[in-house]
């Protein structure tokens, strides 16, 4: 067995991602901070975003893990970890759009490859047969509403993007209060610590042996 790790922040100002790799477990994991704007700053934890630091706890807890437990077990600890911390910061977990979040994508490595993902980070693999395989994106059609709100907002002001931001942080916030780990053509899931995160993760199994390449990734 060959394991890869590959990291590019691209242009994004803040990186919020995580990654592990602590046999049998391999997690990535993509942190996102609650909305902000001038008015809201960025929530900050020694430092670090919020959302860089449920991510980190979501790598911390797999770490932690006994090698016997299950990648949904672990996951689901995770998960009520992360939601202990955010409210040890005074956020309610009931207000979604106050909370960070990760979306992440774990996997026990066994004869059978047990794949667990919360969110948007992704698994996709190809058999020794050729084939190639991924599980839906059941955030896509979430991001797609607010690709068009930002598209819309940015035609209003004249692509002043200072001016979208500050319309857009209020209709993502309702967005996310609406939407955040729901079921519906627009629900999706995220790693905040609310109780119903863990009643949407997507699992999956593949026998090891039939496995040619699987590969682990955030947006």
């Amino acid at each position: 067995m060959h394991i890869e790790t590959l990291f590019d922040q691209g242009t994004a100002r803040l990186s919020e991602d995580a990654q592990l790799v602590r046999l049998p477990f391999c997690v990535v994991a993509d942190g996102v901070s609650p909305p902000y704007n001038d008015a809201n700053p960025l929530l900050m934890v020694q430092g670090r975003s919020a959302g860089a630091v449920v991510a980190a706890l979501a790598c911390d807890t797999f770490a932690a893990a006994p090698t016997a437990d299950s990648a949904h077990a672990v996951i689901v600890r995770a998960n009520q970890t992360v939601g202990a911390l955010q409210q040890g910061w005074g956020r309610s977990l009931e207000r979604p759009d106050l909370l960070a979040g990760a979306s992440a994508v774990a996997v026990k490595l066994t004869d059978l490859v047990e794949i667990v993902q919360i969110g948007d980070a992704m698994a996709c693999w190809r058999m020794r047969s050729g084939e190639i395989g991924a599980p839906d994106n059941l955030g896509y059609a979430h991001e797609e509403h607010l690709l068009a709100i930002v598209t819309r907002i940015m035609a209003e002001v004249g692509g002043d993007r200072e001016a979208m931001w500050e319309q857009y942080y209020e209709l993502r916030c309702a967005s996310l209060w609406e939407h955040t780990n729901r079921q519906g053509p627009l629900g999706f899931s995220v790693l905040n610590g609310q109780p119903e995160a863990s009643e949407l993760i997507q699992e999956h199994g593949l026998l090891r042996e039939k496995l040619e390449c699987l590969i682990l990734c955030s947006d």
